[in-house]
């Protein structure tokens, strides 16, 4: 029950914040898509919206599966092969040497690191845990279950802002 509520939770709340900053600078997603190289230019603003779009729906089923659980795993799937392939271009990026920002969850001057890499492993070992965890018999309820989605909350706080704050940290100590 844990981990599957853990594990809706952070996907949930990881997909909700990359589609909101998708949508709020969908020229500079379009920009970062266009910057990976990995499409002919043509293909660039279609795949942007495809992938904002997958993001949206990913958000929204899962928010649905709340009332309709056998919507959970399909999704969690989708979830997953979304950020398998996020993953394969981030490594395509680094393997290409291309100092390119990831725009993951908005304009950021970050390069992509292997640590976006990383955050996206954990992120699919997370979607994986709920998947295994299989949708439980009965829902965790009252305070359990708000102290398991606060801390999925936070974990998403820091997985999606760490590589800005990292960055941030080893610039600062390079400078004094």
């Amino acid at each position: 029950m844990i981990a599957h509520l853990f594990g809706l939770t952070v996907i949930g709340l990881t997909f909700a914040a990359s589609a909101v900053s998708k949508l709020r600078d969908r020229g500079g997603f379009v920009q970062s898509v266009r910057a990976f190289q990995l499409l002919p230019e043509r293909l660039t603003g279609a795949v942007a919206t495809l992938l904002t779009s997958t993001e949206v729906a990913v958000v929204a089923l899962l928010a649905l599966g709340t009332a309709k659980p056998d919507v959970v795993p399909p999704v969690l799937v989708v979830a997953a092969a979304l950020l398998v392939a996020y993953t394969a271009g981030l490594v395509s990026v680094r393997a290409r040497g291309l100092h390119v920002p990831c725009h993951c969850f908005g304009a950021s001057p970050v390069p992509v690191s292997w640590y976006d890499i990383a955050r996206n492993g954990l992120l699919l070992g997370i979607a994986g845990l709920a998947l295994a965890a299989g949708t439980p018999a009965e829902p965790l309820t009252g305070v359990d279950a708000v102290l398991v989605a606060l801390a999925g909350a936070a974990t998403t706080l820091v997985v999606t802002n760490l590589a800005n704050v990292v960055h941030t940290a080893v610039t600062a100590a390079g400078t004094d």
